[in-house]
């Protein structure tokens, strides 16, 4: 981060909360992790002062020891007991970031890890629990990195040590009833805005980011609390107060209800807060982010509300912000789970600091529901799914305070409940009790309001192209490729800065190269590329695009010269004269092979007519009730066939994904009977379009199969739609194995 830009903040932003108790600045000396900041010193692998749990084979920060000799700890954690249940390990280290709140931040870097393969984990990149070791590997030439996309989150433990067998409490925490987090997602985190949304039977947000605090002597008895604000591009802000969602020993009552305080101190804010023996971060936001990817945590502290606040029916909240779209999101939870537990909320904002007494002056948000079909102008967050206690909504201000937001400016949102519950018997009375409002009245709990801020903060992301060349085309041929670039701020300007396309092509403003070539050619050209944040970024690359004669797949001539002819060249893979359709999900279901006709899916996977029509989840979200094949007579499949599954992506966003077949597991992944699953080609999937997995045979899966199973190894409702599985026999791949892509197939 440029120096003007730190001082900028350090003079601009301070808590903003009075009398605020912070945790953790994450302000590193030199922006070097292994200096430290404040009280905090780092120690490596070897390395154990702090007394943390297998302490000696990760990195870890520990701050120095209190008068009574104890210490606190932060460390990553890695867990050795996996399942989808529990979520998967990811590898990784902790170092320092540049992108921050203020200062410095604390930032999360995930390489490898585990992932579910035959109901059990198995690994992809190489073991890194410390920067250090991540250094180690590069200096040998290895790449440590995941070379799939991988399920996994994050767990980030805050714990003071004991020198001695006693309890003991975060002093930051005491007296206190809220904690606040900033944390920015990766930019390539999949939990996007077209992605949330009710879409076939995925009917409630995901939980992406968690508190867990164990209280008193617990040391496995945890509570949650659960928010799933997505990524809008910018910061989020959480605010957690003592009402989890749930505990891990169990729910109670008929509706699964908590007060604030939990089961331990029911109605004491403080009273939890005062006795949390150590807690943790929870990234759902981690999960299916290929490898290397970050997450940056800032600003930890903790304070007492200044005001009584509605902590019973709306527990905790999160404020997220889209510095492009000028948009924000927000995400708290319902205190009733059941079949008839709906809800419906108010949401309010100014630019002053939103209490009980002046709510009703605020103005009014647009709203984008979850349920698409409720969006309104008037401010009314309407809970997606009864049985579920997560709540979201994306909000809008008005035209004009809208083209008022900038760096530095606050917005303050305000929260009301403004439910019929008359529906629910055993609903909690100390919903209803009242308190003391100053300067207002008594107040039941329920119409209390619930606040959050939210400081818009400059986002500096270094801007640059992806290193993706572009893949050739073919005369004749429609031609259609993204130039892709991360960092900045959108939208993006694209220009040609130098050279030129080749005939036939045209670059537009937002990075498409696309058109039909007219003529053979290498064409050589550079494209700049301008990001729209106060920044002001600009960054240039130089492209190669060759055209070639389209390869003809039956003349036994090398047409596009790249020494492969007819089947043996990719893009022959998918003709009729060179491959087998072995099942095309179109209704009604072609099958290609003689013998195999048997149709092979999830109870909970069905045809979806988007696109060219195919297999996708339409029960639930989870990319384990996914299977889609095909089962036939024993044939042999020979070393260097390749198998082909096609996917579209019904969404506005791309999917990233490594799916999975199988040649012996008719079922789910993991479950039923036994059998192996092997990583497919990882595939980018641009919007509304179709692209192509592949998985060449090797020696050691070649033989006598009957059946070949597809999964898609990815999350979603109807949005990833198998197409057809090919296969591309020995003779016509000429027994090459594996074939390398020449790029991604799109049609």
């Amino acid at each position: 981060m440029p120096a003007f830009l730190n001082i900028f903040m350090f003079l601009f932003f301070s808590s903003t909360y009075c009398g605020a108790s912070p945790l953790a600045s994450f302000d590193f000396s030199n922006n070097d992790v292994t200096q430290g900041f404040d009280n905090w010193h780092y120690h490596d692998i070897g390395e154990n002062p702090c007394n943390v749990y297998a302490g000696a084979t990760l990195s870890k920060l520990c701050a120095d020891p209190g008068s009574d000799g104890d210490r606190q700890a932060i460390y990553y954690y890695y867990n050795g007991y996996n399942s989808d249940h529990m979520g998967w390990m990811r590898w990784g280290y902790i170092d320092s970031g540049d992108v921050a709140i203020k200062g410095r931040s604390l930032k999360l870097v995930f390489t490898g890890g585990a992932y579910d393969n035959n109901g059990a984990p198995a690994y992809s990149g190489l073991e890194v629990k410390s920067k250090s070791q991540w250094s180690d590997y590069e200096r040998q030439g290895l790449s440590p990195y995941a070379d799939r996309i991988l399920p996994g989150d994050l767990t980030l433990y805050f714990q003071p040590t004991h020198t001695n067998d006693h309890f003991r409490s975060f002093p930051q925490l005491i007296g206190n009833d809220r904690l606040s987090v900033w944390v920015l997602p990766s930019e390539d985190s999949p939990f996007t805005l077209d992605r949330q949304k009710s879409s076939g039977s995925y009917l409630r947000p995901e939980s992406l980011f968690s508190w867990y605090p164990f209280i008193l002597d617990s040391n496995g008895d945890h509570y949650y609390h659960d928010l799933s604000n997505i990524n809008m591009g910018g910061w989020i802000h959480y605010i957690f107060d003592a009402h989890p969602n749930h505990n891990n020993g169990g729910d109670r009552n008929p509706y699964s209800y908590y007060r604030a305080g939990g089961y331990d101190f029911p109605g004491n804010g403080v009273g939890y807060f005062n006795n949390v023996n150590k807690f943790s971060f929870r990234g759902g936001m981690a999960k299916n982010l290929p490898s290397p990817a970050t997450i940056h945590i800032d600003e930890i502290e903790s304070y007492k509300s200044s005001q009584p606040e509605n902590d019973e029916t709306i527990a905790g909240v999160g404020v997220g912000f889209d510095p492009s779209d000028k948009m924000f999101d927000i995400s708290f939870n319902d205190k009733y789970r059941c079949a008839s537990c709906n809800a419906v909320y108010e949401v309010r904002y100014s630019f002053d600091p939103v209490t009980n007494a002046n709510y009703r002056s605020a103005k009014l948000a647009k709203v984008i529901n979850f349920d698409r079909n409720k969006n309104n102008d008037m401010g009314i967050i309407n809970k997606p799914s009864p049985g579920y206690s997560q709540i979201w909504a994306a909000l809008e201000l008005a035209d004009a305070d809208k083209a008022g937001l900038a760096d530095g400016k606050t917005v303050y949102f305000g929260l009301k409940d403004v439910s019929d519950r008359s529906n629910l018997p055993d609903r909690d009375a100390y919903d209803l009790a009242t308190v003391d409002v100053p300067g207002v009245g008594q107040v039941r709990r329920v119409d209390l309001v619930k606040t959050i801020a939210y400081t818009i903060h400059p986002l500096f992301r270094k801007l640059y192209f992806e290193d993706m060349p572009l893949r050739g085309g073919h005369v004749a041929q429609a031609y259609s490729e993204q130039i892709a670039v991360k960092g900045g701020v959108k939208p993006y300007l694209y220009e040609l800065e130098a050279g030129s396309l080749p005939a036939g092509l045209t670059l537009s403003t937002n990075g498409l190269v696309s058109g039909t070539p007219t003529a053979v050619g290498t064409y050589n050209f550079k494209v700049r590329v301008r990001e729209s944040s106060s920044f002001n970024q600009q960054t240039s690359k130089d492209f190669s695009l060759t055209i070639h004669n389209p390869e003809i797949c039956a003349d036994l001539i090398d047409n596009d010269a790249d020494a492969l002819t007819d089947c043996a060249d990719p893009d022959c893979f998918s003709a009729s004269s060179c491959s087998i359709a072995l099942v095309d999900f179109a209704q009604p279901h072609v099958f290609g092979l003689p013998g195999w006709g048997a149709l092979l899916k999830d109870a909970y996977t069905n045809y979806v007519a988007a696109g060219p029509g195919g297999m996708a989840v339409t029960v639930g979200s989870s990319g384990q009730y996914n299977y889609q094949g095909v089962r036939g007579a024993a044939r042999n499949f020979a070393p260097g066939e390749v198998m082909l599954a096609y996917w579209y992506n019904n969404s506005n966003a791309p999917i990233v994904f490594t799916p999975r077949i199988s040649f012996d597991d008719g079922d789910r992944p993991g479950s039923g009977a036994a059998g192996t699953w092997h990583p497919m080609s990882t595939v980018s999937v641009p919007p509304l379009r179709t692209a192509m997995s592949q998985f060449s045979l090797s020696a050691g899966v070649a033989g006598s199969h009957s059946l070949v199973n597809v999964n898609s190894n990815y999350d979603n409702s109807q949005t990833l739609i198998c197409d057809k599985i090919i296969l591309v026999p020995s003779a016509a791949a000429g027994a090459k194995a594996p074939f390398p892509p020449k790029g991604l197939q799109v049609r």
